[in-house]
């Protein structure tokens, strides 16, 4: 082991050992990983909904394709949200009683013209939302109050003063100081991006070039507002908070032609915040962390964000579905599917999800019944379980279960989809009903047909359900 490494490994032991009596004396709230973006359970006007946890955004919105975003939002936007890379319509602000657990943070929130592809998540926490001394531990997955005496603050090895934009009365976001390839930059600390990023400008300065047969192409880059961008991948020499790494993988967004806000030209992101047991003190202006003892970046695109081998390896359920997905795509079925035996056997919704539905397409339904149980009753709101929950059952040969089953998930407060295919399989709608749901969207068309011709199918109405699959092909294919 290196020195660096053995004296970063004997910092994180000292942090550990200042834990417990943090905790001890701190309220917490339990993070989990949506798409790999921190979120916690809130409370608007009494309903229940979760909501990324967001450094990057200046204030909190609604979505407006939540059920409570159209239910408070005035009829007409009135206003403009600046993201970091585009504009979204907002809505407001208006009346909004948000309690994250036991702590009530806002009386009012924008709503934004916005979706995000998990229908569960309703709101972006951004730093308005949040305590004046709160401690968000990615590492161990709690939002806590107060800091206290968590870390020492006079041990230069756990504090590091960060510029507050809020100090410029403009965004309220947390603005430090990193170095890439050796030239000064600043980088906003963004909880809602899965990677650390450099904006292409930003990358130009440093001799980055997108026509390089060398730098692959991502495709795009999509945000929560909708803004859809060229993203790279390229490699850079990053410098931030006394450590330094040669030949990093970071994407690289395109940001022409608006320039980002507060001249932003990094976002660091969940693979370094989720490396170092972060601590953010809005109050005494400082962010405090311990040294990663495992690498936070990437070098090559084939390899595991090492975070997320680490958090895996250590009982973290959320980071072993990640796994399992990230090695399912990249083609090692079998070692995925053994993280996501792991991760359903901790009680992950959505590893118990993809088993039950792997299991119903392979014609093991019992065994699909059990996951999909499980997976609802660890988020009795995972309408897509649901659906499958009902399907397996029709196939077991059991229409009484099924019925029951999506009765339900009838009673579901939300109104998004796939909302709709949930009242067809109730027999609320008919086929055409369905589709006439998503008329201009292709995707949520494809889905409808899928559904309708898989609902069919299950209840072996062979002819009708052939219909409808040619018919799904016509249009989809």
């Amino acid at each position: 082991m290196s020195p660096k490494r053995l004296i970063f490994l004997i910092l994180a032991l000292r942090l550990g050992a200042a834990y417990p009596a943090c905790e001890e004396n701190a309220v917490g709230v339990d993070i989990r990983g949506i798409q790999s973006l921190p979120s916690v359970a809130i409370s608007v006007n009494a309903v229940n909904l979760s909501a990324v946890l967001d450094s990057g955004a200046t204030t909190t919105a609604l979505l407006a394709s939540s059920d409570i975003g159209r239910a408070v939002r005035s009829d007409k936007p009135d206003g403009r949200n600046h993201g970091l890379t585009g504009v979204v319509a907002a809505y407001g602000p208006t009346g909004a009683d948000i309690h994250i657990g036991r702590f009530a943070t806002m009386g009012s929130a924008q709503v934004i013209d916005a979706t995000f592809t998990n229908p569960n998540v309703g709101a972006i926490l951004g730093n308005d939302a949040l305590p004046g001394r709160w401690r968000l531990d990615l590492a161990k997955r709690v939002l806590a109050t107060p800091i206290g005496n968590c870390v020492p603050e006079d041990d230069p090895a756990y504090a590091l003063k960060f510029r507050s934009a809020l100090e410029r009365a403009t965004t309220g976001r947390i603005v430090v100081t990193v170095k890439i390839d050796g030239v000064r930059m600043r980088a906003l600390l963004d909880t809602g991006s899965n990677h650390t990023t450099i904006f292409k400008s930003a990358a130009k300065r440093v001799g980055f070039h997108e026509q390089d047969g060398t730098v692959p192409a991502l495709a795009f880059s999509r945000g929560i507002d909708g803004t859809t961008k060229r993203a790279w991948n390229g490699q850079f020499d990053f410098d931030f908070a006394g450590e330094a790494w040669e030949g990093i993988v970071l994407r690289v967004i395109d940001d022409s032609p608006k320039k980002s806000v507060d001249d932003i030209q990094v976002l660091i992101g969940n693979d370094w915040l989720l490396a170092h047991a972060i601590a953010i003190d809005r109050d005494a202006k400082t962010m405090s962390f311990a040294p990663a003892v495992f690498p936070p970046f990437r070098h090559g695109n084939d390899e595991l964000e090492h975070w997320l081998e680490y958090e895996a390896n250590n009982g973290n359920m959320h980071a072993q579905y990640d796994v399992a997905v990230s090695l399912i795509k990249k083609g090692n079925k079998a070692e995925g599917q053994a993280w996501l035996n792991k991760s359903a056997g901790r009680g992950s919704p959505e590893a118990n999800y993809l088993l039950g539905r792997q299991a119903t397409l392979g014609g093991r339904y019992t065994d699909a019944i059990g996951h999909l149980h499980a997976a609802l009753s660890a988020q009795p709101d995972h309408m897509w379980a649901a659906i499958w929950l009902y399907l397996a059952q029709q196939r077991q040969g059991n229409p009484a279960e099924a019925a029951r089953d999506i009765a339900a998930a009838v009673s579901l407060p939300t109104r998004i989809w796939p909302r709709p295919v949930i009242e067809f399989m109730a027999g609320s709608l008919t086929p055409e009903q369905l589709l006439s749901r998503a008329p201009t969207d292709r995707t949520l068309r494809c889905d409808a047909y899928m559904y309708i011709t898989e609902s069919l199918a299950a209840k072996h109405m062979v002819a009708d359900a052939a219909a409808w699959r040619n018919k799904g092909r016509a249009e989809c294919s």
